[in-house]
C-alpha cells in the first residue's frame, strides 16, 4: 500500500506473478515482507520507487543493516541490526 492506502500496481502485479508461477506461501509473504521494508525505506527517504537508481538500492541495504537512525552513529559494541538478511535462496 501507498502512503495514500492504495496498492502499488507494480507490486501488486509482482506478486502475482509469483503467485501464479507457483512460488509457495511462506516465499509469497517473504517477499511481501521485504517490498514493504522497501517502501518503508523509500517513504521515509521521501524517494520515488520509479526512480530509484543503483545508489539508492545500495543506501537501502545499508538503511536495512543500520540498527541506528543515523549513519554517523558508530557503537562503541556491536549491536544487531534491525532487519537480518536471509542466507536462503527461494
Amino acid at each position: 500500500m501507498d502512503e495514500e492506502g492504495f496498492p502499488v500496481i507494480p507490486v501488486v502485479k509482482y506478486l502475482k506473478y509469483l503467485d501464479t508461477t507457483g512460488k509457495s506461501r511462506n516465499t509469497l509473504k517473504t517477499y511481501c515482507y521485504a517490498l514493504k521494508q522497501y517502501f518503508v525505506f523509500l517513504q521515509e527517504k521521501k524517494k520515488d520507487y520509479r526512480k530509484i537508481r543503483l545508489e539508492d538500492l545500495v543506501e537501502f541495504v545499508a538503511w536495512l543493516r543500520n540498527p541506528y537512525e543515523s549513519t554517523k552513529v558508530t557503537p562503541l559494541q556491536p549491536a544487531k541490526a534491525k532487519r537480518k538478511e536471509s542466507r536462503k535462496n527461494n
